[in-house]
């Protein structure tokens, strides 16, 4: 019998803990969205945006120690490269400087995606 409760919490544990790093992921996935988007938004309004990069640098090292942790670092990294790209390419006047931010927040939603429990990845 003893058994068998040591199981159910194990199991227990390991479906909480599941929950949680998605819920994290999840949150800073949110706060990374809402700095793409102050920088999306100032440059689509014609504004300057060196502090908002600046601010989206910040969160994202915060994304990244939450992240990083819970996920492979190989997206991390890309998002950090595209991150870093994007005040040279504002500087630069960039046509692709919306299509770099997008592709921050995608990355972010695979991150996401990938740490979703699915029936294709269970089995």
């Amino acid at each position: 019998m003893k058994r068998l409760y040591i199981s159910l919490f194990i199991f227990a544990l390991i479906i909480t803990l599941g929950i949680l790093s998605i819920y994290l992921i999840s949150n800073a996935n949110s706060k990374l969205y809402g700095e793409i988007e102050s920088v999306i938004a100032g440059y689509k309004n014609g504004q300057d945006i060196t502090e908002n990069i600046d601010s989206l640098d910040k969160a994202f090292k915060r994304y990244s120690l939450v992240v990083g942790s819970l996920s492979g670092d190989q997206k991390i990294q890309q998002i950090e490269e595209s991150i870093s790209r994007l005040r040279a390419m504002y500087e630069a006047d960039s046509d692709e400087f919306l299509a770099e931010c997008y592709l921050v927040k995608t990355i972010a939603a695979e991150i996401l995606a990938e740490q979703k429990p699915t029936v294709q990845r269970l089995l």
